[in-house]
């Protein structure tokens, strides 16, 4: 089916990713004939339709979608939907009753009934579904990486515990929900935005507002491939200490194969390491035979690997594969591979974005280019010292070079604070090779029965980039300065 044209202007009921938008805003329903489709009708991210999905020609006009968006086709740069291939969608959820039913299921699907104003809404093989507080439009569960996630109803954010799945489902059952949330009032309409990426700036405050499509790029860091086949060729090298095939991640491994670095010549965890030499021995045999090194695949974000828009920074959060497989963090032997959402996380899952690859973003006023952005150089000196204060742990006596997936080596001294230092049996030696670490200000608190402990609520994490160290840290710092000082003023006036 082709969409109608209105004037000179083009317009989809999806926010694809060209350039030259202008702001997003819901206008009006659209007709589509069933005529032979042109160029620009379909979004570029679905599925193509087969002759199982279709519905058999009547030649009576088929509702398509809603206007959401209009933009011009003179090209102004490109955008952070553009770089990272991603689509935005709006939803116009009228009041009182909408049409909608819902399954008793954990993950509710909701179904729209055939007179509903939200059939000319929702694309062709998506739907509504809703699991825990997460709601999607998708073409199959709420973790589908093809779908959307709600980010924000009426222009606030809508995330975990907001209460926006709970009214939803209130809604569908044409009951008054018991939980306060964005969609609670059924007396007027909402617009509900829904994001291919799902990723929302980072303040000193927590989050602030989501990553659009539209939002123009102005500057962007990619990865030098010379130097990622030279990280790859390291880590190598460190394979059978690290585990973990395929990716180049930090503070990940795959078993205790890497215990040995930290127990071996450390007083007095030399006796654990004798005690549980056969452990140890199995995890580096599994990492040999069984695990055996993969290299990275240049990842399909390589060109774009930290994006600078007005608002903040996009990237990240772990350098690794979309899809991260393998490894578990614990102390055994072929723990299974983790499933990954082809890097896509919801804003609000800070937990599962600690061992995933999803997508982050920090806004300008939300960290300091000198406190919040950590560069390590290799090829230093062998001997790294103890952070003072510090004992000879696993996490911290090595500083930037602890849980390194390019760096092996031994821990020698005592278990004093202050009582030992690393020495680097392994690094890469490529020059201008570097891995930094930009994260926010804000922290989140992980809770678990062990341990809880807080992590930088959003973070990014480059390695291999083109750039050098100080155009980094020099083109942040500029960029701050002239972004972030409106942005921090507008926050002090609201």
């Amino acid at each position: 089916p082709a969409l109608k044209h209105a004037g000179s202007a083009r317009r989809l009921f999806l926010a694809a990713p060209h350039r030259g938008w202008t702001e997003s805003r819901c206008l009006h329903s659209s007709l589509c004939l069933a005529e032979a489709p042109q160029a620009g009708c379909l979004n570029d991210l679905m599925e193509p339709l087969t002759g199982e999905m279709l519905p058999e020609s009547t030649g009576e006009p088929v509702v398509e979608g809603t206007i959401v968006t209009e933009f011009s086709s003179e090209a102004s740069g490109p955008t952070v939907g553009s770089l990272l291939g991603f689509n935005e969608a709006v939803l116009e959820l009228p009041p009182g009753d909408c049409g909608l039913t819902v399954n008793q299921g954990r993950e509710k699907t909701f179904e729209v009934a055939a007179g509903s104003p939200l059939v000319a809404q929702i694309p062709r093989g998506f739907h509504l579904v809703k699991e825990h507080d997460h709601v999607a439009l998708s073409p199959g569960k709420v973790t589908d990486p093809r779908g959307f996630h709600l980010v924000s109803v009426d222009g606030i954010l809508a995330g975990e515990d907001s209460g926006a799945g709970a009214n939803l489902v209130a809604r569908a059952r044409k009951e008054q929900s018991a939980v306060p949330g964005p969609l609670s009032d059924m007396t007027r309409s909402h617009a509900l935005l829904f994001s291919g990426l799902g990723a929302v700036y980072v303040g000193p405050d927590g989050f602030t507002t989501p990553v659009g499509a539209a939002d123009p790029v102005i500057d962007a860091f990619g990865v030098d491939r010379t130097l990622f086949d030279a990280a790859n060729a390291t880590k190598a090298r460190t394979h059978v200490c690290h585990g973990v095939p395929g990716t180049l991640r930090r503070g990940e491994m795959e078993n205790c194969a890497q215990c040995p670095e930290y127990m071996c010549c450390v007083f007095p965890w030399t006796i654990h390491m004798l005690a549980f030499s056969p452990i140890f021995l199995s995890a580096f045999l599994y990492n040999m035979l069984r695990s055996k090194h993969r290299d990275m695949e240049f990842p399909p974000w390589g060109d774009a690997a930290l994006i600078l828009t007005d608002k903040g920074i996009v990237g990240r959060r772990n350098f690794g594969p979309d899809s991260p497989g393998g490894g578990c963090n614990c102390c055994c032997i072929g723990c299974g591979d983790l499933e990954g959402e082809a890097g896509v996380q919801p804003y609000w899952r800070v937990n599962e974005q600690k061992h995933q690859n999803g997508v982050n973003a920090i806004a300008w006023d939300g960290f300091d280019v000198d406190k919040n952005v950590r560069i390590h150089t290799y090829g230093g000196g062998r001997c790294v010292p103890t952070r003072k204060g510090d004992f000879c742990d696993m996490g911290g006596s090595a500083g930037d070079s602890a849980f390194d997936a390019l760096v092996v080596g031994l821990h020698c001294g005592c278990c004093i604070p202050g009582g030992c230092c690393m020495y680097v049996c392994i690094q890469p030696d490529a020059e201008g090779l570097y891995r930094a670490t930009i994260f926010s200000k804000h922290e989140t608190l992980i809770e678990s029965e062990e341990n809880s402990h807080f992590i930088p609520t959003g973070s990014i994490e480059l390695l291999a980039l083109a750039r050098s160290p100080d155009d980094l840290r020099n083109t942040l710092r500029a960029a701050k300065e002239k972004y972030g000082a409106p942005a921090a003023a507008a926050a002090m006036e609201r």
